[in-house]
């Protein structure tokens, strides 16, 4: 499973700290990482939650490296995508707020209402 270490390397952790933190030992997370052998159903469970993965993530087909970073920096830009979207959004009701202002204040020149 090659998204061990994916996850792991992600997660900025060594073999040996992923084998502490689940309790087994460094060569099993190597094992896995290798595809030597697939841990069990529990100790899956405990990966995900060490790792911050689903279990569908986990035991997915290995992606290239480069898929990998696609996928990461399209993760990371989510947050600033939908930050942006919303901050459009609010710029446009400015705006629409401001020639609002703009209009009336032409039409209070304009017309001499200047109250």
């Amino acid at each position: 499973m090659t998204t061990i270490r994916h996850f792991r390397k992600r997660k900025g952790l060594t073999q040996a700290e992923l084998a502490t933190a689940l309790g087994v030992t460094p060569s099993a997370v190597t094992m896995w990482e290798n595809g030597d052998r697939e841990p069990n159903i529990a100790t899956i469970r405990k990966l995900c939650e060490v790792l911050g993965c689903t279990a569908d993530e986990l035991i997915a087909e290995p992606m290239d490296s480069d898929t990998l970073a696609v996928k990461e920096w399209r993760e990371a830009l989510d947050p600033v995508r939908k930050r942006m979207a919303e901050l459009q959004r609010v710029k446009l009701d400015t705006d629409n707020e401001l020639k609002a202002i703009q209009m009336a204040l032409q039409k209070m020149l304009l017309g001499g209402n200047m109250e």
